[in-house]
């Protein structure tokens, strides 16, 4: 008998027709697992040595349920009566898979004998490569394993989903997916072809208001009417003329402009080259820190660079010229001019008195000096000798000395009597006279 399956197939139920070898011949039953004499073996066809077992060596075990695999133990094989009444001398053998899984092997021949009163027989079990219990493919990889029709699958011929649609032995295709043809599977003629159609379509074929064509096609059309926009646009495709452009540019320039720029009315992003022209208009703002002493050049400003009346009070925000944005000998002699100096004095000797000055500043005690009613001479020496003695005694004072020659010696001390002939030297006389003559 045959039966075929795939090489490597597992779990394979194997059911085989054991006769009597009495007359009429008919099917044996009775056999078991333990049957004195049986013997199960298997060899392919690539080998040369069988794999048997025997009841006598106890590798043959029964099967538990039948129509279900269970793998038998190693080294052994399981053998079961199916149907003693209905199908006499059928049983089931179940064999590790592996022995359908010889390499190379085209088929595998079981053989079932040594049972006493059973004819030996024989069950041929082809091993394909394609498997003939699956339906999709046969187990064969070179084909899908999806159902046709379905997504993964073969496609059929027809108009359903899944579908190819022929018409006149062409393949009519209605989407293609999404980067399907790539610039790789584009060929150097395929790339050429469609360039050629793209630059050869009829002018007259593309003017519909609003599409590209239409639009190339107008500006193709009065830019071949004026001789010198043609001349111009074909400086600047080849690159060999500069060309003048009197409208506005809303895109990036990244060449070069040797020419004058009218105005910009957006943002420049940046210039990271050296502004050679001059530059006419205002600068909106300049960041924080962006003007240093490095920034400036030597000699970069002078009288003959800024106009009269360029800088005034407007022009400088509250607090941009402190202290700290003036280096240190920034402003020496040299910077100021005769008439700034005279400016500055006039200012200063101009401000009224006493002004708002603190008190204990220089410019509240002038402006109070200046504003009072200077002492006459009289106050001034009646200030100076009602001064108390005790007051000035410090040596090496003026106070200090009048006050030691007339408080200190009791020669010359003022009495109530009259001065003797013994107080009054001619010595002390001269002192007087002394006195007598410095005053004024």
């Amino acid at each position: 008998m045959l039966m075929a399956f795939v090489n490597g197939a597992g779990n394979v139920i194997l059911r085989v027709k054991i006769r009597s070898t009495t007359a009429p011949y008919g099917g044996l039953t009775g056999l078991s697992s333990s049957s004195s004499g049986l013997r199960v073996s298997t060899i392919a066809d690539n080998e040369a040595t069988a794999t048997a077992y025997t009841v006598a060596a106890s590798n043959v075990e029964t099967i538990t349920t039948l129509g279900t695999f269970a793998a038998p133990t190693s080294g052994k094989c399981r053998f079961r009566e199916v149907d003693a009444t209905n199908h006499p001398g059928l049983y089931e053998i179940q064999i590790a898979t592996a022995r359908y899984g010889v390499s190379a092997a085209k088929s595998l021949l079981v053989t079932v004998s040594g049972a006493s009163g059973a004819a030996e027989c024989d069950a041929l079990v082809p091993l394909w490569s394609l498997n003939p219990y699956n339906g999709t493919n046969a187990s064969l990889t070179a084909l899908p394993a999806f159902d046709a029709a379905t997504s993964g699958g073969l496609p059929t011929v027809g108009s359903s989903s899944g579908q190819i649609s022929l018409a006149l032995g062409r393949v009519t295709v209605g989407t293609i997916i999404a980067d399907a043809v790539s610039a790789s599977a584009l060929a150097t003629d395929a790339v050429t072809e469609i360039a050629g159609g793209i630059w050869n379509a009829a002018r007259s074929s593309y003017t519909t208001a609003g599409t590209f064509g239409e639009y190339v096609n107008a500006d193709t059309v009065r830019i071949s009417g004026d001789a010198t926009a043609a001349d111009n646009l074909e400086a600047a495709l080849d690159g060999t003329g500069g060309v003048t452009i009197t409208a506005g540019l809303t895109g990036n320039v990244t060449g070069n402009l040797s020419g004058s720029v009218g105005s910009v009315s957006g943002a420049v992003g940046s210039v990271t080259g050296n502004v050679g022209g001059n530059v006419t208009g205002s600068v909106g703002s300049v960041a924080s820190g962006g003007i240093t002493a490095s920034s400036i050049a030597s000699n970069a400003i002078t009288d003959a660079k800024i106009a009269t009346g360029a800088i005034t009070a407007a022009k400088f925000a509250a607090g941009a010229i402190d202290a700290a944005a003036i280096a240190t000998g920034a402003i020496d002699a040299d910077a100021f001019a005769s008439d700034a100096g005279t400016e500055i004095a006039t200012a200063v000797w101009s401000t009224s008195v006493p002004g708002s000055f603190t008190s204990g500043q220089a410019g509240n005690v002038l402006g109070n000096v200046a504003t009072g009613t200077p002492p006459t001479a009289a106050a001034i020496a009646d200030a100076v000798w009602d001064e108390a003695r005790s007051g000035h005694t410090t040596a090496g004072t003026f106070g200090a000395y009048v006050l030691a020659r007339t408080d200190g010696d009791a020669a010359i001390a003022v009495a109530s009597t009259a001065l003797s002939t013994a107080q009054w030297t001619n010595t002390r006389a001269g002192y007087l006279d002394n006195i007598a003559s410095a005053a004024p």
